[in-house]
């Protein structure tokens, strides 16, 4: 099923997705002071309670509000982030009206014990899992151990990208995200189905990175594009 979605990072963005017709936003916070003050131009309270405006306001009229907490696993100027901090902020939107809640390890530091902290802080503060979802990119390789962990989770959703490429640019020291393909051959080795075809997928993001310039990241997208060269 094709599922487009809209980021509102304000009230204007709000009215031009409503006038576009689009069935879904997302809204953005940050579990850091520091980030939301390069990445959202305000402090953490005041981001969160603008992102908390848009989601009632985009819930009341019909809307599905997808809410994302940034840097919630480290932070590049802060360090280690607590647990507590993301529970906080993901409770928050999840009150406002967003449906479900993407956690987002945004320079890619977490690891599997991290993800259980974070999950069990969400759990304990009286979210479910099956309203959570997971933004992560793969920094220091540990994106399908993430995923993985996740799973056993009950977390079902999960953000990646063609290729692994896209970062956020305030991110320092981020690299792309955790690759699509990478993701798809492990949940095809561990019987879950995507409906996505590895191959194809494998042979769109090549075309993607050679009209980019930027280099393909995924390890099964170039071991599947050399096997057919």
């Amino acid at each position: 099923m094709m599922r487009s979605v809209a980021l509102v990072p304000n009230a204007r963005g709000l009215d031009r997705a409503l006038a576009s017709g689009i069935g879904e936003i997302a809204v953005f916070a940050s579990a850091t002071q520091t980030f939301a003050e390069k990445n959202l131009n305000a402090d953490r309270d005041t981001a969160l309670r603008r992102a908390s405006t848009i989601a009632r306001s985009a819930s009341a009229v019909g809307l599905a509000v997808r809410g994302y907490v940034s840097m919630a696993f480290g932070d590049p100027w802060e360090g280690d982030v607590d647990p507590e901090q993301v529970a906080d902020c993901a409770m928050s939107l999840l009150e406002s009206g967003c449906d479900s809640i993407s956690i987002a390890d945004t320079i890619g530091v977490g690891t599997p014990g991290d993800v259980d902290a974070v999950v069990d802080a969400i759990l304990d503060a009286g979210g479910n899992a099956d309203q959570l979802a997971m933004h992560l990119h793969d920094t220091y390789g540990q994106g399908l151990a993430n995923v993985h962990t996740s799973l056993q989770a009950g977390i079902a959703e999960f953000d990646t990208s063609a290729g692994g490429i896209g970062r956020c640019p305030y991110a320092r020291g981020a690299t792309g995200n955790l690759a699509t393909e990478d993701l798809v051959w492990m949940l095809d080795g561990m019987g879950i189905e995507t409906g996505i075809d590895v191959h194809a997928l494998a042979a769109t993001s090549r075309w993607l990175c050679n009209r980019t310039g930027i280099a393909n990241a995924s390890s099964v997208a170039k071991a599947l594009l050399t096997r057919t060269e």
